[in-house]
């Protein structure tokens, strides 16, 4: 990257630099870029161009839209836009932010106190790539890729253990009709509420036509693209709702005796992981069988984690117990 020329001291250009935060590049020509930068503000923007820089609004301590029209001698860009000093929550939840389909790619969300990322990317009709250090503080990523038909990043299926503190997720992925990256290795510390507003799909097929000739007139990459009509992210790729930070120690237990009252504690073999999510507690967790078949004569006890019964019938059984989070 070039550090453009900007009325900054070297000090805070070399700050800036090394937080860049959000690129958000147009493959085509445009002269308005804009940033929902809400809750807690104290930041400064370059906005990757020197006349933007010299124009345009810098410092910011006031939650809201940010926006800068670019002066026509900074040329139809790409711009690359860096924030750096503290913002909560970029994005702003369903009601969305004027200019978003601007944005091409995250380069990198960087360390700037994030906490929520709630309507982010809704409505960036040509994001096509998302940076793959997702901040492990974000705890809503509610709307957050709502309407970006053209996303289909492999990055966001790897921030596997970095979700693991986010408690909202409602709408996610509503209407990013191209998306269809597994999920299941995304360590979730709740789950959805329902489950299918996670990928909710809303607008319909003549809607879904009319974004993609949108898409196709403004060129390049989007020339040919075709938007599936229903959604490519299905239940079957979802993460697994509240099933990570927790580890059953697998030793085998003693072997049960046909006729004979057994029981094995599940919860007292519960482990939580160094990283797990916050306020995870074994006290907390609920099990179920997952796979397999239990002795006949035995019970699951789902709040406890106690397996107990009396086996009525001899033999092998391989059954799988999982424990989720509440």
């Amino acid at each position: 990257m070039v550090d453009k020329k900007s009325p900054l001291s070297g000090a805070l250009k070399a700050a800036l630099f090394a937080s860049a935060v959000l690129a958000a590049p147009a493959a085509s020509a445009q002269t308005v870029i804009t940033l929902p930068l809400f809750g807690t503000v104290d930041a400064v923007i370059d906005w990757g161009a020197a006349g933007a820089n010299e124009t345009c609004t810098r410092a910011v301590t006031a939650p809201g839209e940010v926006t800068c029209n670019y002066p026509v001698e900074d040329g139809a860009g790409p711009f690359q836009v860096r924030v750096s000093g503290t913002v909560t929550q970029f994005g702003n939840g369903d009601a969305g932010y004027s200019n978003a389909d601007k944005i091409i790619r995250v380069n990198r969300f960087g360390n700037i106190g994030l906490n929520s990322l709630s309507g982010a990317f809704r409505g960036a009709e040509r994001l096509i790539e998302v940076a793959p250090d997702f901040p492990e503080t974000v705890t809503d990523i509610s709307y957050m890729f709502k309407d970006a038909v053209a996303l289909n990043d492999d990055a966001v299926s790897n921030w596997g253990m970095r979700t693991r503190n986010v408690t909202n997720m409602s709408g996610t992925f509503e209407n990013a009709v191209q998306f269809g990256q597994p999920l299941d290795g995304w360590c979730m510390r709740a789950r959805a509420t329902p489950p299918a507003a996670f990928r909710a799909m809303t607008k319909t097929a003549l809607q879904i036509q009319e974004i993609q000739n949108r898409l196709r007139s403004r060129g390049g990459a989007f020339s040919s693209i075709t938007l599936p009509s229903t959604m490519n992210l299905d239940e079957a790729k979802e993460p697994k709702w509240g099933q990570c930070g927790v580890t059953i120690d697998a030793t085998p237990p003693a072997a049960a005796e046909s006729g004979q009252p057994y029981t094995l504690d599940f919860r007292g073999r519960a482990q939580l992981w160094s990283n797990a999510p916050q306020e995870a507690d074994v006290n907390s967790l609920t099990f179920e069988i997952a796979s397999g078949t239990i002795p006949p004569g035995m019970e699951l006890n789902a709040s406890t984690g106690v397996l107990s019964g009396t086996p009525t019938t001899p033999g092998t059984y391989d059954f799988t117990v999982r424990a989720v989070q509440n």
